[in-house]
């Protein structure tokens, strides 16, 4: 069930969120600042896979990827859809 809040909003930041509405072609303020927060969500996850790919470039010398290497990640992978398709229904 959808969340509702107030925000408080200075007038000249009003105005520029007014011009932003209009110019992105956005039907509300509320439609606006609703994708603002999703975009910020998405960059909080993006910022998350950076840091994990970069403690993985600092973990030490890399090694050539074995067969068994890729067998184990499909396997993983088959296992994490099976659990997201089956969370779904």
């Amino acid at each position: 069930m959808p969340m509702s809040f107030r925000v408080s909003i200075p007038a000249p930041l009003r105005g520029w969120v007014q011009r932003r509405v209009r110019q992105k072609g956005y039907s509300t303020a509320s439609e606006y600042i609703l994708q603002l927060l999703r975009h910020d969500q998405l960059q909080e996850a993006r910022d998350r896979v950076d840091a994990k790919l970069l403690d993985a470039l600092d973990s030490g010398q890399p090694s050539e990827m074995t067969q068994q290497d890729w067998e184990e990640i499909r396997t993983e992978g088959r296992k994490r859809a099976a659990t997201r398709k089956r969370a779904k229904r």
